[in-house]
């Protein structure tokens, strides 16, 4: 397939074909990573659009408010601490009491970050419901958005250990169930509009389904989470090696997404959800992007994190060759999203 093809052109080739070479299984891994990617994120897009057009703007305004919570709250969740775990994993996987000590470290952050944001939002939900909403009203919505952030730092974590673990079919299967769960809620939605509002939307597309997939995967994968043998000081061992990688990745992780996401926050609290709503069906289209990104880099992470320097460099080279193809190619998506935004909204 011509996927596995572009992909094949970016991994260094070496003699183990079976490393860097792609695979019938790699091909297939990607193309179920893919197709599951397009399902939920065509889910998303369908259901943003009809929130969009189907309901005042000061629902959707509400809507797109929370998601931004969420969203933003779920990259300082990550902190790095994903791509770190798939990276040490793959480093010291020879050495068992390392690796699984770092797929602890990471677990044990998650569940601190997750308490936090669920304090935050008990604590602060009032005060940034009157921020960003102009009403109290919302402190629901605005507690609900935060409890999601942690999340999807769970989520997040999922797919980073199935990517340690080469397991990619579980990442697939998972986020096809979280679309088809928000698909479910859509149903429901669409037989009996009339009693929804924002909050209400906000839990069928994105709370209950993340969390249901969440706790359905912790539950079905017990056996794997449970790590024995490995004490709190093996743990803390590595927190130095963790924090030494990750804080670059959460440097950068954490400034894109608040370059994005600041503006709506900004609008929120200078003017009114009309303008919110505005933005945030505008910026709704540029999740495109992220479609193959997260697909390719799902199956290439792993394999590209056991590369030395030289390898790496070899590897930068190769994105080099593809540069303009993906310049080209992102124009046209650029002018066809563009058109699609003109015509849906």
């Amino acid at each position: 397939m011509r996927f596995a093809v572009v992909i094949n052109k970016l991994l260094p080739l070496s003699g183990n074909s079976n490393v860097f070479g792609i695979s019938q299984k790699t091909s297939i891994d990607f193309s179920l990573i893919f197709l599951a990617n397009l399902i939920n994120n065509a889910t998303n897009f369908v259901a943003n659009i009809i929130v969009a057009r189907v309901f005042r703007h000061e629902v959707f305004g509400l809507f797109s408010v929370a998601v931004n919570i969420a969203m933003t709250t779920a990259t300082f969740s990550e902190f790095g601490m994903n791509l770190t775990m798939v990276r040490l994993y793959k480093l010291y996987e020879k050495d068992s009491t390392k690796s699984q000590a770092v797929i602890i470290w990471n677990l044990w952050f998650k569940i601190g970050i997750g308490l936090i944001l669920l304090c935050s939002g008990l604590i602060f939900g009032r005060p940034l419901s009157l921020l960003l909403t102009k009403s109290t009203d919302q402190t629901l919505l605005v507690t609900a958005a935060l409890l999601t952030g942690g999340v999807f730092g769970f989520w997040s974590y999922l797919k980073a250990f199935f990517q340690a673990f080469n397991l990619f079919s579980k990442i697939a299967t998972s986020t096809f169930l979280y679309a088809v769960l928000r698909l479910v809620f859509l149903l429901a939605f669409a037989i009996d509009p009339s009693l929804l509002n924002a909050a209400a939307l906000f839990l069928g597309i994105y709370l209950i389904p993340i969390s249901t997939v969440v706790l359905w995967n912790f539950y079905k994968h017990r056996d794997k989470f449970h790590l024995s043998g490995i004490s709190r000081n093996d743990v803390w061992g590595m927190s130095g090696k963790i924090m030494t990688y990750s804080k670059w990745v959460a440097l950068s992780m954490v400034a894109f997404i608040l370059i994005q996401r600041s503006m709506v926050f900004i609008a929120a609290a200078y003017t009114d959800l009309g303008k919110v709503a505005i933005l945030s069906a505008g910026l709704l289209f540029t999740g495109v992007f992220s479609l193959i990104n997260d697909s390719v880099r799902q199956i290439l992470f792993p394999k590209i994190a056991k590369l030395s320097l030289s390898e790496i460099a070899e590897y930068k080279k190769r994105l080099l060759i593809i540069l303009p193809f993906y310049i080209i190619l992102s124009s046209i998506v650029i002018a066809l999203l563009s058109l699609l935004m003109y015509l849906s909204l």
